[in-house]
């Protein structure tokens, strides 16, 4: 992710300017190692490495005739790109049982923003597998009773999707197991989340491995990032 920072410069006779970045606001009597050195008279730089979603502090300095004069520090929050397409599944490639039905998924919201309401409404939803009566559109009810079921043997990887009307957003996907142990067993133990602009050709946003057991009813949170 890239940050450019501009500023006008009053000094006169510098013979180089600094960047400086940090995790909190900039001390001009203990300054970091300078990001970048510049030469006089430049009034913009870029970050490139910058990370979504952490907050920097940047200065700028100028040498003087020896002397080192340092900005005020400013406060950048990188904002995230969430990944925006109509169609999001999340592909279960391990469960913590391994026979019988293995998969089962009380609740699955897709959030626009970090623990925000779901988005998942007026789409459709579907799965690569699913038994009679626990069909995928159970696990967008509302209702942690019920959920998506497997059949029995259907091995991994299985899925379950959201297909939205039109393309959006998603900074994470929640996932709540079902109600009784036997069922909280059938709660991912490894998954991707993946997103289709077309619902043919999926891109994997995120991958998760070594999820531990989950309790009846517990909610879990995976980022798209």
């Amino acid at each position: 992710m890239n940050v450019t920072l501009f500023w006008t410069d009053p000094n006169f006779g510098e013979v180089e300017q600094r960047v400086y970045r940090d995790s909190a606001p900039i001390d001009p009597d203990n300054l970091p190692a300078p990001l970048a050195t510049l030469s006089p008279g430049v009034l913009s730089w870029t970050d490139e490495n910058a990370t979504q979603g952490l907050t920097y502090y940047y200065a700028v300095s100028a040498v003087v005739q020896g002397e080192e004069v340092v900005s005020d520090s400013v406060e950048v929050l990188v904002e995230p790109t969430w990944p925006a397409a109509p169609h999001w599944r999340v592909n279960i490639t391990q469960t913590h049982v391994t026979s019988g039905f293995q998969f089962w998924i009380a609740e699955m919201e897709l959030r626009e923003t970090p623990g925000g309401p779901s988005v998942a409404t007026g789409g459709t939803p579907s799965a690569s597998v699913q038994y009679a009566g626990n069909e995928a559109q159970y696990a967008f009810d509302g209702n942690p009773l019920t959920g998506w079921s497997s059949t029995s043997g259907a091995n991994p990887p299985q899925w379950l999707r959201y297909s939205l009307p039109s393309a959006h957003p998603v900074a994470e996907v929640a996932l709540q197991a079902g109600d009784t142990s036997a069922r909280a067993g059938r709660a991912p133990a490894a998954l991707q989340i993946q997103y289709s602009l077309d619902g043919a050709n999926w891109i994997t946003a995120k991958t998760y491995t070594g999820i531990p057991a989950w309790a009846p009813g517990e909610v879990r949170t995976f980022s798209t990032l």
